[in-house]
């Protein structure tokens, strides 16, 4: 499945994934697909509750109905959001603090996964949160060509101070505000990095 019409920055920076935000309603809503057939994905920070209204539009919603069954998730949170967890279709939930490295780690390896095509953080959003899950999430598993992108660059301190204090000359990255909301800020490798 794919969304067309990207950012024209995304389609000159990032081959084969595209990200667009799109209104709908007051809540922008994040379409991120076209990702590679056997690709991998990240979420830390897992949103929603089973069968829940509020769920609609939502970053882990939107991922259940949008990946193919070969795309690999892992969704991280502290609360416990097993819902997700689906083998069949290659969803598996981990119930951690995105600080536990040890125990992430051997849940990627577990899986397999040697690297993410898509990332997706939207979780504790202290400085020293966001700074951990840089140092050991992004940087050791983030794909040449996949995305990183970070919810809350507009009004929490950790996402809005490691997205404006990035490596230039290896990163690029755009940041999205739509009216009042919190924000979302997308990060990739420079395709001469």
């Amino acid at each position: 499945f794919c969304i067309t019409g990207p950012p024209s920055a995304f389609s000159a920076a990032v081959e084969g994934l595209y990200l667009e935000i799109i209104s709908k309603a007051s809540e922008p809503t994040l379409l991120f697909f076209c990702l590679p057939t056997e690709s991998f994905v990240l979420e830390i920070g897992v949103w929603g509750e089973p069968h829940h209204q509020d769920n609609a539009g939502r970053s882990t919603e939107l991922i259940q109905e949008m990946k193919n069954k070969e795309t690999i998730y892992l969704g991280v949170d502290i609360n416990d959001r097993s819902f997700v967890q689906d083998d069949e279709n290659n969803f598996h939930f981990l119930q951690s603090d995105s600080m536990d490295t040890e125990k992430i780690h051997a849940k990627i390896k577990e899986l397999g996964i040697e690297g993410f095509d898509f990332i997706f953080i939207d979780g504790w959003h202290s400085v020293n949160a966001v700074l951990h899950e840089w140092k050991h999430y992004v940087i050791p598993f983030l794909n040449k060509g996949g995305i990183l992108v970070f919810h809350d660059t507009n009004s929490h301190p950790g996402p809005y101070v490691l997205f404006d204090s990035i490596d230039e000359e290896v990163f690029e990255s755009e940041k999205y505000c739509l009216g009042n909301h919190y924000g979302l800020g997308a990060i990739w490798y420079r395709k001469d990095s």
